[in-house]
């Protein structure tokens, strides 16, 4: 297959059932760069009506969120080179990282990690290299001697147009989500090898139709399948949604809310999930303070020059990473502890309206 990046994407017929790869040779010069789009019907989407191509970029999303990043790497393979310590997410929110205590080195775990939770690569991710007969970008940024990092470009399907359209012969993917691979601190003349096995596998898994699910995960992450979005859904009465740029940031939401608090004008709120280490999960920084909210502890921060607000709360049990009696150091161990954190942020009025009931909807911890 072709390396080429051109602005126009299409779904070959590697479509599985829920993910496929794919990527097309830029068109002859004679050939227009775009073909006409599936009809764009509204649709409806956490209680707001969206574009169809909006819609499709928040399917992508979903499907996203369903595929296990844990299941995506070959633990046995990785045995073979050293003692499993630890398998959970890392840092991102979407990721897993499974570290690998090896006989060679007394401290440091090595790391092999897959997040899926990239979105687009930036100007500097121009380096291709082929990879199990596809295309993958090598980040411009994180690589280096201490580790290689490759991006891997997800192709979802997309929606076929409603019922009686007339259906394009390309159907328009309406962006592409990255999958960022990483081995770190095997060695130097290893990482590569290792990065390429697991994107490989990756590949592989992609083309076989066999992506681990979320549903059937060894390794839970509370509200890993849920989207921030939903709160559009349960907005408090006298507020509107009025702007909603969709995009396939599966973990975080932006929109804009018009109501007595908002102003004529509307305010901006912002919800995303992330992770913070469990031991500061409601450990106040800055000028948070911890409050009570419905009966749930949260974090709130004020700008006063801005007047704006942020909400910070814990859901669902610590996710603990790290496998008992195996070998790491004692800051890998304490850093294995991860906790789940919703952030919300808006102007300090709207977000005063929404902490209750961003508390209840996601499930804030007591």
């Amino acid at each position: 297959m072709s390396g080429g990046w051109a602005t126009r994407r299409t779904v070959t017929a590697l479509v599985l059932g829920m993910a496929a790869l794919a990527a097309c040779a830029p068109p002859p010069p004679d050939e227009p760069l775009r073909k006409p789009a599936p009809p764009n019907r509204p649709q409806a989407a956490y209680g707001v009506m969206v574009p169809s191509g909006d819609f499709q970029k928040l399917q992508v999303a979903d499907q996203v969120r369903a595929v296990d990043p844990c299941g995506l790497i070959d633990r046995e393979r990785l045995a073979a080179r050293g003692q499993i310590a630890t398998v959970g997410p890392d840092f991102a929110f979407g990721d897993c990282a499974v570290g690998v205590a090896l006989p060679e080195r007394a401290r440091l775990l090595a790391r092999v990690s897959i997040d899926l939770s990239v979105g687009e690569p930036g100007s500097k991710d121009t380096e291709t290299r082929q990879i199990a007969g596809e295309t993958v970008l090598v980040d411009g940024i994180r690589n280096d001697h201490l580790q290689c990092v490759y991006l891997v470009p997800l192709y979802f399907p997309a929606s076929p147009p409603a019922a009686g359209a007339a259906v394009p012969d390309v159907i328009e993917v309406p962006a592409v989500q990255y999958a960022r691979v990483t081995a770190f601190m095997f060695s130097p003349d290893r990482n590569c090898g290792i990065a390429d096995e697991v994107t490989a596998s990756l590949l592989g898994a992609v083309k076989e139709n066999r992506l681990p699910r979320r549903d059937q995960a060894t390794v839970r992450l509370p509200l890993a399948e849920r989207s921030p979005c939903e709160l559009m859904s349960e907005l408090p009465t006298g507020f509107s949604v009025s702007k909603f740029d969709a995009e396939i940031e599966p973990y975080e939401c932006y929109f804009t809310v018009k109501g007595a608090e908002a102003g004529p004008s509307g305010k901006t709120v912002s919800v995303s999930f992330q992770l913070d280490d469990a031991d500061n999960a409601l450990l106040p920084i800055r000028d948070q303070r911890l409050i009570d909210v419905g009966g749930h502890p949260a974090l709130r921060e004020q700008d006063v020059m801005t007047n704006s607000c942020s909400l910070e709360f814990p859901v669902g049990p610590v996710v603990d990473s790290y496998l008992p009696g195996t070998r790491a150091s004692q800051s890998e161990i304490d850093g294995s502890r991860k906790q789940v954190i919703v952030r919300v942020s808006a102007a300090c009025p709207v977000l005063d309206r929404l902490a209750p009931i961003a508390a209840t909807t996601f499930g804030a911890n007591r």
